[in-house]
């Protein structure tokens, strides 16, 4: 599942067929949340830089009443960030990531190390997200809460996409396997038949008393 990320940004060929990516596809990514922070930086500095401003898609909003969506007071602004926990760490790399103005985001095991303030910022920031987010997780309570497609990886290499959300999916899943395996028993029992019969008419069958009676009435 990270291989189709990579490829999805073009940092790995696929061994066959292309990747299109669209003309106005902006992508956001990050593989971890606590990427590429610098720890010298206040949590300012590293989300807005200089600017007391933050545009994400078409609104501007003040530093301040941007970052705190992200559970920052005014006083942590400048907190250094080699200073905060790693959950706070991953909400300023968050609050860089959405900042960035993509409509593509791509998220990597997102939820890893994430305490509960940081995991529910994440799932508000994604249902508030215009775009198109591809997360990969094994987080199924993460993934129900956020996911209205899932492309699932399945066996023998077999990719499924299922439209609604997780729950959905599995109860799909659940319901082919079902049936597999019901064709699968059915296949298994018409083989067997011809066996059976065969062994059943072996040899001439005996007659009961009361047929043996019947038989010697027939030709009355």
């Amino acid at each position: 599942k990270t291989t189709l990320i990579r490829m999805i940004l073009g940092e790995e060929k696929p061994d066959s067929g292309t990747v299109v990516v669209g003309p106005n596809t902006r992508f956001v990514h990050a593989k971890q949340l606590r990427d590429e922070l610098d720890p010298e930086l206040t949590v300012h500095e590293a989300v807005a830089g200089d600017s007391d401003w933050v545009t994400v898609g078409d609104e501007k909003s003040p530093v301040r009443a941007y970052l705190l969506r992200f559970l920052f007071t005014s006083d942590a602004l400048r907190t250094k960030v080699g200073r905060l926990s790693g959950g706070e760490q991953s909400r300023v790399q968050l609050a860089r990531m959405l900042r960035d103005g993509g409509n593509f985001m791509l998220l990597d095991e997102p939820t890893n190390d994430l305490d509960l303030p940081t995991l529910r910022v994440l799932e508000d920031a994604l249902l508030g997200f215009s775009g198109c987010a591809l997360i990969v997780s094994h987080d199924r309570a993460f993934l129900g809460q956020v996911a209205t497609r899932i492309v699932g990886f399945e066996e023998d290499g077999h990719v499924q996409v299922s439209q609604g959300g997780l729950d959905l999916y599995l109860d799909r899943r659940a319901r082919r396997r079902a049936e597999a395996d019901e064709v699968a028993r059915a296949r298994e029992a018409a083989t067997r038949k011809p066996v059976a019969k065969a062994a059943a008419t072996t040899g001439p069958k005996k007659l009961t008393w009361n047929e043996l009676r019947e038989l010697e009435g027939l030709e009355g």
